[in-house]
C-alpha cells in the first residue's frame, strides 16, 4: 500500500507535529555539534581546546544563579497561572532575568582575581560569559512559551540559525588568531549566540510591555529559589561520573565513557523532545480533571522512550565504531546501562510534572540531592573495584532511585491536592520498565551477534511500520 507522505504529515495532529520538528530540529543541532568537535580540535591546541570546555562547564553552573534557570518549571507553571496574561508574565520574568544576571556580574568583579585562580577563566571571558548569559534567558522563555502553545516554526528557524552560524563565525576567528584561540572559540560562541538572543529578547518586551511586576517576580522566585539545590544536584548526576572516572582511572577512560554518552545524548533529545511537548499536556489534564488521559497516554509513551533506546543499543557496537576508532571499543558496554537510565529520566519526569503543577518544589529538591549524593558515593565505591565501566550502573541504579523518589514525593502531593487521585498506572509502568530492562541486558549479551540483533530491529521496525496508524493515533491522544 502506497503511503501518500504529504497528506499523512498534513493529518497529523498540531501537537504531535510540534513533537516531529522539536525533534528534528534538536537532533540536526546535535548533529552540527557532534561533527564540529573533530574540527575544533585540529585547529586549536589541546589547552586551548580545554579552556573552552571548561569554559561550557561553568556556563552550566553559573547560568544557575545568574538566570534561576526559570524557564525550566516556572514559567510553565506561569502559563496555566496567568493565561490571561502570558506575555506580560513572560515578559516580566525577562526583566527579572536582566537585574539578577547584572547583579551576579557586579558581585563577580570584585572577586574577579579569586575566581580566575579557581577556574581559570580571565575577566575577559567571564565578561564573554555574563553577555551571553544576559539574552539566553529570553530565547528559552520565548522557546518554551512557544512549545506551551504548540508554535514550532520559529523555533526550528532560530535554534538552527544559531547551531550554523556559531560554527561558521568561531572556526574563521579561531583560524584568524595565533595565540589564544580558546578566547576566541569562546567570543565566536557567546557573541553570535548573544546577537541572535536579542531577536526574541525583542519580540518578548514589545508583546509584553512589562519590566517589572511584583505578583510575577514575587511568584517565580519563590518558585525556583528553593529549586538551586535540585538544578546543581542534577549537573552533579549528570557529570560527575567523567569527572570520577577521570581521577580514578584516567582520562583515556572518562573519554570512552564520554563517547557511550554521546551516542545515548541522540536519543535522550528525542526524550527530551517529547516531554517539552507533554508538560503543557500534563498541566492541562490536571487542571481539567482529565486524569484517565494521563495514565493512557503516559503508558505509551514510555513504551515508545524505551522502543528507542532498546533500538540504540541494538546498534551500539556499529555506532561505537562510527564515533571512534578500536580503542572506543569498550564504550559499547557502558549504552545498555546509560540508555536505559534515559527512560528512568523520562519516568521521573512524568512524576515531577505533578510536583511543580502544585509548585511542591521542596519535594523535587529533596530527590535530587539524595540522587546526587548516592552517585557520587556509589562511584567512589564501585569504579576502583569494578572499573569505569561501573559507573554506568551507578548512573542507572541512581536514576532508578530518583524515579523511586519522586513518585513516592508525587503519592503526598496526590493525597494532599487531588483527595488521593491515581494519575498513573504503576502495574503497567512496572511492567513496561521491567521488560525493558531485561531486554536491554538481553540484547547486550548479543553483542557478538549482529544478524540476530538486526532481525530483532526488523521485528519491531516491521511491527511499527504495520502499526503506525494506531500509533500515531496514541501520540495524538498524549500530545
Amino acid at each position: 500500500m502506497k503511503i501518500d507522505a504529504k497528506k499523512y504529515y498534513k493529518s497529523l495532529s498540531l501537537p504531535v507535529k510540534a513533537s516531529l520538528w522539536f525533534s528534528i530540529s534538536n537532533i540536526f543541532q546535535k548533529g552540527i555539534a557532534f561533527f564540529t568537535v573533530p574540527i575544533l580540535t585540529r585547529i586549536m591546541p589541546s589547552a586551548d581546546y580545554g579552556e573552552y570546555s571548561v569554559f561550557l562547564s561553568w556556563l552550566q553552573i553559573i547560568s544557575i544563579f545568574a538566570t534561576l534557570n526559570m524557564w525550566n518549571y516556572v514559567l510553565n507553571n506561569g502559563m496555566i497561572k496567568y493565561e490571561n496574561d502570558r506575555n506580560g508574565y513572560v515578559s516580566s520574568l525577562q526583566g527579572l532575568s536582566f537585574v539578577i544576571t547584572i547583579a551576579i556580574f557586579l558581585i563577580y568583579i570584585p572577586f574577579s582575581g579569586q575566581w580566575q585562580k579557581m577556574t581559570g577563566l580571565s575577566f575577559s571571558a567571564m565578561a564573554v560569559m555574563f553577555i551571553e548569559l544576559l539574552f539566553m534567558p529570553s530565547y528559552e522563555y520565548w522557546c518554551t512559551k512557544e512549545r506551551f502553545e504548540y508554535r514550532y516554526k520559529g523555533i526550528v528557524f532560530i535554534s538552527v540559525a544559531v547551531t550554523v552560524l556559531i560554527p561558521l563565525i568561531s572556526i574563521p576567528l579561531i583560524l584568524m588568531v595565533n595565540n589564544d584561540k580558546g578566547m576566541a572559540a569562546i567570543v565566536g560562541r557567546s557573541v553570535t549566540s548573544a546577537m541572535i538572543f536579542i531577536i526574541p529578547t525583542i519580540i518578548i518586551a514589545t508583546k509584553g510591555k512589562k519590566f517589572y511586576s511584583k505578583k510575577y517576580w514575587t511568584f517565580a522566585l519563590r518558585f525556583n529559589i528553593p529549586l538551586i539545590p535540585h538544578f546543581l544536584s542534577v549537573i552533579i548526576l549528570q557529570q560527575s561520573d567523567r569527572i570520577m572516572i577521570s581521577h580514578i582511572a584516567g582520562d583515556d577512560k572518562a573519554g570512552i565513557y564520554s563517547v557511550a554518552y554521546s551516542a545515548a545524548a541522540i536519543v535522550q533529545l528525542v526524550n527530551s523532545a517529547i516531554l517539552s511537548s507533554y508538560v503543557s499536556y500534563t498541566y492541562t489534564s490536571i487542571k481539567n480533571a482529565q486524569f484517565r488521559k494521563i495514565e493512557k497516554s503516559a503508558n505509551y509513551l514510555l513504551i515508545l522512550i524505551a522502543g528507542l533506546n532498546l533500538c540504540l543499543i541494538c546498534v551500539a557496537p556499529e555506532a561505537i565504531r562510527i564515533l571512534g576508532p578500536e580503542e572506543y571499543h569498550e564504550a559499547i558496554y557502558v549504552i545498555p546501562p546509560v540508555a536505559m537510565s534515559g527512560v528512568f529520566i523520562f519516568l521521573f519526569n512524568l512524576f515531577a510534572n505533578v510536583e511543580y503543577y502544585f509548585e511542591e518544589t521542596k519535594f523535587v529538591t529533596a530527590a535530587s540531592i539524595g540522587s546526587a549524593i548516592a552517585n557520587v558515593i556509589l562511584n567512589a565505591l564501585f569504579i576502583p573495584k569494578f572499573g569505569y565501566i561501573a559507573a554506568g550502573y551507578t548512573t542507572l541504579l541512581c536514576y532508578l532511585l530518583y524515579s523511586l523518589g519522586h513518585y513516592y514525593f508525587m503519592r503526598i502531593v496526590c493525597k494532599k491536592h487531588l483527595k488521593g487521585c491515581k494519575l498513573y498506572d504503576t502495574k503497567t509502568i512496572c511492567l513496561i520498565i521491567i521488560i525493558s530492562v531485561l531486554s536491554a541486558f538481553g540484547i547486550g549479551m548479543m553483542y557478538n551477534f549482529p544478524i540476530l540483533r538486526y532481525i530483532i530491529m526488523v521485528l519491531v521496525i516491521g511491527i511499527c511500520i504495520i502499526k503506525r496508524d494506531k500509533i500515531t493515533q496514541l501520540l495524538e491522544d498524549s500530545s
